[in-house]
């Protein structure tokens, strides 16, 4: 807890909960085999990848799920559909952050090209069209 102690609480935390049979596939879908510290090899447990990355993804669940139970994070049921999930993400986010003094520069807008900013009140978001930068006031606490 102290490490980070010098650090502002973020305004919202997320927690992407899955069960391990859920994630399993959906990594399997995009490659043959998990990586080594994916799955958890390092820890010890056994010499098969799949089930380490089983016991690896429970304990993390274990941990994970006591933090949002004490509040700090949002838990959010992954195990559906990424348009469901999206649609629950953004409904979290407009209910928790408020948005309103948040402009978007449009990506053919001269200034999307800048890449170096003298203060940290804008952040650059890398589209597919070009730069878009999300630009927002100090904090003003």
């Amino acid at each position: 807890e102290m490490t980070y102690s010098f650090a502002r609480d973020p305004d919202l935390t997320l927690y992407f909960e899955v069960d391990a049979e859920i994630s399993l596939s959906r990594i399997m879908k995009g490659r043959p085999n998990l990586k080594f510290y994916e799955s958890g090899m390092d820890m010890g447990w056994t010499d098969d990848p799949v089930e380490s990355y089983k016991k690896l993804q429970g304990r993390m669940r274990e941990i994970y799920g006591e933090i949002a139970e004490s509040g700090r994070m949002v838990r959010i049921d992954s195990n559906r559909g990424i348009a469901e999930i999206q649609k629950n993400v953004r409904r979290i986010i407009s209910d928790s952050i408020d948005l309103s003094n948040v402009t978007l520069i449009e990506a053919d807008d001269r200034r999307a090209e800048i890449h170096h900013y003298d203060d940290s009140t804008r952040m650059r978001y890398i589209s597919p069209e070009g730069y878009t930068v999300l630009r927002h006031g100090v904090d003003e606490d």
